[in-house]
């Protein structure tokens, strides 16, 4: 898988995290992720498209109008990706930085985002 593949998957799964609509949110998951694909923050693990769906609600209770940006190419190989991206509110100001890394299945599917909050930490 390169990047031009995956991009329009992140971006999909991205605009997911602060589409309202619960019946269409979890319809672009289930045509970016696996069945089982897993998402892990500092704060959660959460396994399948409902909890996915249903942590995202619970995002956008806590953060209205919070939005995802990619501020870099997906960079990857071997089916694995990085990408690093800020949140932003409705105004635009950004409220969070962060880092993700992303596993795709061979058939090009989510199967895993892992997601780092902040900048790097320096040698």
């Amino acid at each position: 898988m390169d990047a031009e593949i995956a991009l329009p998957l992140l971006e999909t799964y991205a605009a997911a995290w602060s589409e309202p609509d619960s019946v269409k949110r979890l319809k672009m998951l289930e045509a970016t992720w696996v069945a089982d694909g897993t998402y892990y923050d500092p704060h959660v693990e959460v396994v399948g498209h409902q909890a996915l769906a249903d942590y995202m609600q619970g995002f956008q209770g806590n953060v209205p109008g919070g939005h995802f940006v990619y501020t870099t190419k997906p960079d990857g190989h071997h089916n694995f990706f990085r990408t690093h991206w800020k949140l932003l509110n409705e105004a635009k100001a950004t409220l969070h930085v962060g880092t993700s890394f992303v596993q795709f299945t061979e058939e090009g599917r989510i199967a895993r985002v892992t997601g780092f909050f902040g900048e790097p930490a320096a040698a």
